[in-house]
């Protein structure tokens, strides 16, 4: 029987060549079909220990363990990538070929598949990302957030259990946002393992944890519900979105209560109107 854990850290330590601490003291678990959102201001070490995920990055003490495999032995690192798949920031990073439909067959090609198994990944992966009309189009041609869901489609393809998305969104307009954001519900929808880096926190409202970083260590894990109540966030480079101070001050004005949940946007329309028309 598959362990409920997905990826384990446990207790990791890394310093960067010059000797600079990156990580001090890690340790956390992923569950299958969690999402979890790592949170922290630039600098915290968010970066650094996703790389630890899949192998890019092997730390100097403790371990990472994949499905119960070691990403420090290289023996490890083919299929650990394939379990584990990673969207980076800046999709220019992940092209490889000079249309969309090439690119995404690119991974599948490489794990040896039959050509017909080549295709209908391929195929799948352009029509969950709404890029089918893109298949024959240079990656480079495209809109910032049609070539972030290409490099989706790309990842998408080796259908990995579990997904990093290293801040897909912080180079896109709000347009372009939305449109990764809809594909990213999808995503989570299907079942997979999510892991979502961001200084962006209102896209990660209904994360299942949420994970934050700060000075090279892991600060809190918990829900959302409870980690938008602290105090003290903006002292961490937390910048907490708009509805959750709107929900702050209508609790200390006790119109409404202490335990209301962020995400029931409509009862808290119902409250304010309430409120107004002074019932």
């Amino acid at each position: 029987m598959r362990s409920e854990t997905i990826i384990k850290v446990d207790n990791i330590y890394y310093s960067y060549p010059d000797g600079t601490p990156a990580l001090n003291g890690i340790s956390l678990d992923i569950k299958r079909g969690e999402f979890v959102a790592l949170v922290g201001k630039n600098g915290c070490g968010k970066s650094t220990l996703i790389k630890h995920l899949n192998g890019l990055l092997i730390p100097d003490r403790g371990a990472v363990t994949v499905n119960g495999m070691d990403t420090s032995l290289p023996s490890n690192l083919w299929t650990i990538r394939q379990v584990v798949g990673m969207v980076f920031q800046n999709p220019d990073t992940q092209f490889v070929r000079t249309t969309v439909e090439e690119d995404v067959a690119f991974g599948p090609e490489n794990l040896a598949l039959s050509s017909e198994n080549i295709k209908k990944r391929t195929d799948r992966a352009l029509s969950d990302t709404s890029m089918e009309e893109f298949r024959d189009r240079e990656p480079k041609s495209l809109s910032g957030g049609q070539m972030q869901r290409a490099a989706i489609a790309g990842v998408m393809a080796m259908d990995p259990e579990c997904i990093i998305f290293d801040e897909v969104t912080s180079m896109l307009d709000q347009g372009g946002r939305l449109e990764i954001l809809t594909y990213l519900n999808n995503i989570r929808s299907s079942g997979r393992t999510m892991i979502y880096v961001t200084h962006m926190l209102e896209e990660v409202l209904n994360a299942d944890r949420i994970v934050l970083m700060d000075n090279n260590e892991i600060r809190y894990t918990g829900p959302p519900s409870e980690f938008f109540m602290q105090e003290g966030l903006e002292e961490m480079g937390i910048d907490v979105p708009d509805i959750i101070q709107l929900i702050r001050r209508l609790q200390q004005a006790n119109i409404i209560e202490p335990d209301f949940h962020f995400t029931d946007i409509n009862r808290l329309a119902d409250r304010i109107c309430q409120s107004l028309s002074g019932i």
